[in-house]
């Protein structure tokens, strides 16, 4: 469930109770995305808040008074110049450590917004949107058409929109997910596109990544997560048992081959190729609404949601506020 107040104005869930107070002892309320850089600083995309970084000694936020395009922060990268990237609901903002540059639709975008960013095998910048797809070409970004040949409505366009999510695998394949159209694969030649009409468990993608098998996993708004070995699907939702709630926003394969993965109000799972894992409140874990999981370069597992920043230790998860606590990096 996206964050919000039900269609309530704000100032009236107030009155109604149905709002707290935000926590400021937080990096930030909602937490919606972990990254670390080249340089092994851990960098924080917020709902409001715009992104924090976190340099072993402190926290710097940056958000619209710096120049970044927009407070929400859906994706964070690093280009091969250290250069980081960010993508916003206002556009796609690009950091070089001193100032920052921003990209919208003027600039070819094909939409202000952007959810997903990509830096492909080529060093190549791509950025997806609710206008499909787009790359960089180093001043500017050009669209790139994605066609789609099996449309499921009469009144659907002929190109995959709303690209939410985007992998480059380890082949080289390009994987676009769509928010409504299923997922697309491109080999460099040839587009091949899944849907539920091809066993994926359901059409609203969120996230892409690919295990050290080499299978692909697909996250879902509304059916869960499908993993895909080349072959055919296997799925994993509440209809066989496996998670907890439909609602799988984000994923990541950790550096023992384990696939991590957040169900809406019931934390995160770990699924080991054998068995799944929950870690949830009982251990520690205070976000139901995870939007991001990520592994350091020292092996420790992040989360991040709705109720800020959690970091697993042993066998727990304990919540790390602007005050810590912090490990090295």
């Amino acid at each position: 469930m996206a964050p919000g107040n039900d269609g309530v104005p704000e100032q009236v869930a107030q009155q109604l109770g149905r709002v707290a107070t935000p926590d400021t002892s937080q990096i930030s309320e909602y937490v919606r995305r972990i990254f670390q850089d080249s340089s092994g600083h851990l960098w924080f995309g917020s709902n409001t808040d715009g992104v924090c970084r976190y340099d072993g000694t402190h926290l710097t936020y940056f958000s619209t008074n710096e120049g970044l395009a927009g407070t929400q922060v859906l994706g964070i990268m690093e280009d091969r110049k250290g250069n980081m990237w960010f993508a916003t609901r206002g556009g796609v903002s690009r950091y070089d450590g001193r100032s920052i540059t921003t990209y919208t639709s003027k600039d070819g975008l094909g939409a202000d917004g952007a959810a997903c960013l990509l830096m492909d095998r080529n060093g190549v910048i791509w950025a997806g949107n609710s206008a499909g797809a787009c790359r960089f070409n180093g001043s500017t970004f050009t669209a790139f058409p994605i066609p789609v040949f099996d449309v499921l409505k009469p009144d659907s366009a002929t190109e995959l929109k709303h690209v939410a999510a985007m992998l480059q695998d380890a082949q080289g394949n390009m994987w676009f997910g769509s928010r409504g159209e299923g997922v697309c694969k491109y080999d460099g030649k040839t587009f091949t596109r899944f849907t539920t009409a091809d066993g994926l468990c359901d059409n609203e993608v969120v996230c892409i990544v690919q295990d050290k098998q080499g299978n692909m996993w697909i996250s879902t708004m509304n059916g869960g997560v499908s993993r895909y070995d080349g072959h055919g699907f296997t799925n994993y939702s509440t209809a066989n048992g496996a998670i907890g709630n439909d609602e799988v926003w984000t994923m990541r394969v950790d550096s023992r081959g384990d696939v991590w993965f957040s169900s809406e109000g019931y934390g995160v799972y770990r699924y080991n190729g054998r068995t799944f894992s929950n870690y949830a409140k009982k251990e520690g874990l205070g976000v139901g609404a995870v939007q991001t999981v990520m592994e350091d370069t020292k092996g420790r597992i992040w989360v991040g949601g709705g109720g800020g920043l959690y970091r697993l230790e042993g066998g727990a998860f304990i919540n790390v506020r602007r005050n810590g606590p912090w490990p090295a990096l």
